[in-house]
């Protein structure tokens, strides 16, 4: 009975294989770290600005780095500017609630402490459901990211 040993060790494999991309469709986008970046600001400048442009400026300091595994456990990561590269995520996947540049990603809003960049990443509407008690109302054991 080779030809049925053959059939069960495909069906093994079949089986092993199709588990292993679903798990990596299904938890692949998910973050295990940011990082802020800060943007060097040049000392001087040629264009003239209104103040309202020099406060957008100043409040925009910073780019994201996110980092995840893939399915081989290598470390991906991924820089982005969160007032420009994030877009609403339009898809099946079970875990992921933003893009940013084309790449789907997952974080868990209520361990994002910077209610700016939730909304920014997540959406004014998560940003309000999620939005984190101050520091006197918080417990130690808290886990954040930000």
């Amino acid at each position: 009975p080779a030809v049925g040993q053959y059939a069960v060790g495909a069906s093994t494999m079949l089986a092993a294989c199709g588990s292993t991309v679903a798990i990596n469709f299904c938890f692949a986008p998910y973050l295990h770290t940011l990082e802020r970046i800060p943007v060097r600001q040049c000392s001087a400048s040629e264009v003239e600005e209104t103040p309202e442009e020099v406060a957008d400026r100043a409040a925009q300091q910073y780019l994201v780095k996110a980092v995840w595994r893939n399915f081989l456990l290598l470390k991906q990561e991924t820089v982005f500017d969160p007032a420009i590269d994030i877009t609403e995520y339009k898809g099946i996947r079970p875990f992921c609630n933003f893009v940013a540049k084309d790449v789907p990603m997952f974080i868990h809003p209520e361990i994002l402490l910077d209610d700016k960049l939730r909304a920014q990443l997540l959406g004014e509407e998560a940003a309000k459901r999620y939005s984190m008690p101050n520091k006197e109302n918080r417990n130690d054991d808290e886990d954040e990211l930000w």
